[in-house]
C-alpha cells in the first residue's frame, strides 16, 4: 500500500449501524476490505473541510449511508467504491497526484483491482472533461451500480448544498436537472433487464431518490 493503514478509525466503533446493515451480507473477507476503504477515506479526507466547515468525510460517509440504507447498494465492492469515490478528483494527497493521471489510475487498479478502481475513475471528473462528456462516460461506459453510485453522491451534496455560495447553488441545481435526473431515468430503464441482481424494491428506492432530488433543485432554482 502506498499509504499507511495503522487503523485510527475503526469502522466497528465509528459506524456501529452500518456495520450491522453490511456485515451480514459479505464475508469476512470482503469486510476487511470495507474496514482498510474505511481507513483509507479517513486519511485521504480527514484534514479536508467542506464549504460548511465540516470535514469532507461527512460526505464521503454520508454517499456510503445513502447507497446502503436508501438505496440497498451492499455489496462490499460498491461500499468501498461510495467510500473512496473522491479520492482521485477531491484530494491532494500523494496518492493520486493530479499531474500524473496514469500514476493514479495504476496505483487504483493495483491496489483494489477491477471493478472497484474503474468505478472510481469513472466517477472522478478530469479536469480535461465537459460536463457532458462526463456523464456521457458514466451512462455508456459504467454499469447501473456506477449511476446508482453517483446518485447516492449528487443526493448527498444536493441535501448540504445550502452551505454553498448562492450562485453555486443555481449551477449544481440546473446541471442536475439537465444530467442527472436524466442519468436517474437511464438508470430506471435498466430496471427489468438487471432487477435480478439489484436491491429489493429498487425501483421504489431510486423513484424515491428521484422525487427528493428534483424537489431540492426546484427549491433553488424557484421553479
Amino acid at each position: 500500500m502506498s499509504r499507511s493503514t495503522k487503523p485510527e478509525h475503526d469502522i466497528l466503533t465509528e459506524e456501529p449501524e452500518l456495520v450491522a446493515r453490511i456485515r451480514r451480507c459479505m464475508p469476512d473477507s470482503d469486510f476487511r476490505r470495507v474496514s482498510l476503504a474505511y481507513q483509507l477515506m479517513w486519511q485521504f479526507h480527514g484534514h479536508q473541510l467542506r464549504h460548511s466547515g465540516d470535514c469532507y468525510v461527512t460526505h464521503t460517509s454520508g454517499v456510503t449511508r445513502i447507497a446502503v440504507f436508501e438505496l440497498g447498494l451492499t455489496e462490499a465492492r460498491t461500499v468501498i467504491a461510495a467510500m473512496l469515490h473522491d479520492v482521485v478528483e477531491d484530494t491532494h494527497d500523494e496518492y493520486i497526484t493530479k499531474s500524473e493521471p496514469e500514476v493514479a489510475r495504476y496505483q487504483l487498479y493495483e491496489e483494489w483491482g477491477y471493478p472497484i478502481a474503474y468505478w472510481i475513475l469513472l466517477l472522478s471528473k478530469a479536469k480535461w472533461q465537459t460536463i457532458e462528456g462526463y456523464f456521457a462516460d458514466i451512462k455508456y461506459r459504467g454499469d447501473w451500480r456506477v449511476r446508482a453510485l453517483k446518485l447516492a453522491d449528487r443526493l448527498h451534496n444536493l441535501r448540504t448544498l445550502y452551505a454553498c455560495p448562492p450562485e453555486k447553488q443555481v449551477r449544481k441545481a440546473k446541471e442536475t436537472m439537465e444530467h442527472v435526473v436524466p442519468m436517474i431515468d437511464d438508470l430506471v430503464e435498466e430496471i427489468p433487464r438487471f432487477e435480478h441482481e439489484m436491491p429489493e424494491d429498487f425501483a421504489g428506492k431510486v423513484a424515491k431518490a428521484r422525487a427528493e432530488v428534483i424537489e431540492i433543485c426546484a427549491r433553488y432554482l424557484e421553479i
